[in-house]
C-alpha cells in the first residue's frame, strides 16, 4: 500500500498552474511508476516489462500517443528548480 500512495503522492504534487495539458498528468503517472516500481527491477527485461505496461495502460485507457508521452528518454519530475520560490512547484524537467 505504501507504494502506490508514492505513486500517487508524486501525481497528485501537481498543480493546475503547471499542468497546461493532460499530457504532462500522463508523463508523470508514467514517472512515479518508473520511479517507484521500476528503480527496484534489477534486469532489463522486468523494466522492458513495466515500460510496455505503461504504454499499453497508457494508449489503451488515455488515449495518448506514446511517442508523445515517452517523449524523451527518461521523464523526470521535481520541484527543486525554483530554491528561492516561496511556493514550489512540481514540474516537468526538460
Amino acid at each position: 500500500l505504501r507504494d502506490i500512495w508514492k505513486v500517487f503522492q508524486g501525481i497528485c504534487s501537481l498543480t493546475a498552474k503547471t499542468v497546461a495539458q493532460p499530457i504532462t498528468m500522463a508523463r508523470c503517472l508514467c514517472h512515479e511508476n518508473l520511479r517507484v516500481y521500476g528503480d527496484r527491477l534489477v534486469d532489463e527485461k522486468d523494466r522492458s516489462w513495466l515500460k510496455e505496461r505503461l504504454e499499453v495502460g497508457v494508449s489503451n485507457r488515455l488515449g495518448l500517443s506514446i511517442d508523445h508521452v515517452f517523449h524523451t528518454e527518461r521523464l523526470i519530475f521535481g520541484s527543486f528548480i525554483d530554491t528561492g520560490a516561496a511556493e514550489r512547484s512540481y514540474i516537468e524537467i526538460e
